[in-house]
């Protein structure tokens, strides 16, 4: 029986990323005029409606928001409703990447928790690119502790609460998801929220003027959209596999920071922000578990390792060379290069690092290539992708007059060769059907 793929799951996990994302930057927009209470309200009452057009659409209605597991909802509900207010109190008080950095804790959290209570396995494949993407939101919030004003401190304790909260809520929303609908996981965590809203109306509310309610408007619905999409994903795959999905939020977060608000990313940022989408490519490779399936038997000869590679692999390979060049070096002022001219002198040491970080990538890749395909291949490749585009010039499809245009094609030209070469004994098995000696003895 053949595994069944998690991309479904892992698309649904990137579209509530996006969407749970938008609606943080909506909250962030009116927290400061807002109760946190009045926008939990808002926020959840608005989501009943794409909730109910889901539910309706999935089944009869309200048929579908049956449950013989009332307690299980309950417990989802209250967590849920905990972990909403103490992100809107973050939100208050942090710029919306800082808040959403610090969130991502939560997926870190979620790897011990889906071992104790669904009792998945976890294997370096998973662990590996989460302590990557928890890497790069270092890199994302490492100021926040820095940050001028009172309400910092306010702001990174209720987004390290959301992290626990949360973490228990994901894992336990799928244990949920055999028996329970996505649209009834929903509807209940919003109709527990709007009560735990409307509980603080006592304490002081404001009359948001039409600006103010059109925010609070658009945070309920892409709440409500985000809610669904993050169920439907974690019953289409293992938690542990959407974990490291969670951290392209952050890559949303910055983008929103920048045309909402002004915010402009530092060098930090950036880097942090391309270890956690290599994060998120890598946790796509395929688990151990499952092409342990296929394993050796007693008196059969042993299956070459490159008989079970996967396209993703060799694409990885070539986004690595991509990224380390454009990392050292590109047209934009966002490059190694540009950074230490300006700040050698105060940021020697972090310059330094930095340095031989990139040199270690350099040396992973030139190495790799000279011992598959060698001096001559890399000059051979070299030239083939060099008459390509001289046909392409000599056609009229290619210009060469951009010197930043130059720049970005030579950049993925040195790319493809570094990832080619990487990857060369993948390429050779697949066109050849013949495994190298180290693949076999290995």
């Amino acid at each position: 029986m053949q595994p069944t793929s998690p991309l479904p799951g892992i698309g649904l996990r990137l579209l509530a990323t996006l969407l749970m994302t938008a609606m943080s930057a909506a909250v962030h927009a009116v927290a400061d005029r807002v109760p946190v209470g009045q926008i939990i309200f808002w926020r959840s009452a608005v989501a009943l409606l794409p909730i109910c057009l889901y539910a309706a659409l999935r089944g009869p209605f309200p048929a579908a928001l049956r449950t013989g597991n009332a307690r299980a909802h309950v417990l989802r509900s209250l967590f849920g409703a905990l972990s909403t207010a103490l992100s809107f109190l973050s939100l208050a008080y942090l710029p919306v990447a800082t808040a959403q950095g610090l969130a991502y804790l939560a997926p870190v959290l979620t790897l011990p928790f889906a071992a104790l209570m669904l009792g998945e396995r976890l294997h370096k494949g998973i662990v590996l690119p989460v302590l990557l993407g928890l890497a790069g939101v270092g890199l994302i919030f490492g100021a926040a502790m820095a940050m001028p004003g009172d309400g910092a401190a306010i702001g990174v304790a209720a987004a390290l609460g959301y992290a626990v909260t949360m973490a228990f809520v994901r894992v336990h929303i799928k244990s949920m998801t055999d028996t329970e609908s996505a649209a009834a996981i929903a509807f209940y965590f919003a109709l527990t929220s709007i009560l735990v809203g409307l509980a603080t109306w006592p304490f002081g509310w404001v009359a948001p003027d039409g600006v103010t309610l059109l925010w609070l408007i658009l945070a309920g619905l892409l709440g409500g959209f985000g809610h669904i999409a993050a169920t439907e994903a974690t019953a289409r795959a293992q938690v542990s596999v959407l974990a490291a999905f969670d951290y392209t939020g952050l890559i949303w977060a910055l983008g929103f920071d920048i045309l909402l608000f002004g915010l402009w990313p530092d060098g930090a940022e950036l880097v942090g922000a391309a270890l956690i989408l290599a994060s998120a490519l890598w946790v796509t490779r395929p688990d151990p578990a499952t092409q342990e399936a296929g394993q050796d038997h007693p008196g059969r000869l042993a299956k070459p390792k490159l008989q079970r590679e996967q396209p993703m692999g060799i694409l990885l390979r070539w986004l690595g060379a991509f990224l380390l060049l454009a990392a050292t070096f590109n047209p934009t002022r966002w490059n190694y290069v540009h950074w230490v001219r300006g700040n050698w002198a105060d940021q020697m040491p972090l310059a330094v690092f930095l340095g031989l970080l990139l040199a270690v990538g350099y040396l992973v890749y030139i190495v790799a290539t000279l011992r598959s395909i060698g001096a001559f291949g890399v000059v051979l490749i070299a030239a083939i992708f060099g008459a390509g585009l001289w046909v392409l010039i000599d056609w009229g499809v290619l210009s060469l007059t951009n010197p930043s245009f130059n720049l970005w094609l030579g950049i993925l030209v040195l790319s493809l060769i570094l990832g080619i070469g990487l990857s060369w004994s993948i390429l050779r098995q697949r066109l050849s059907g013949q495994a190298s000696v180290d693949e076999i003895e290995g």
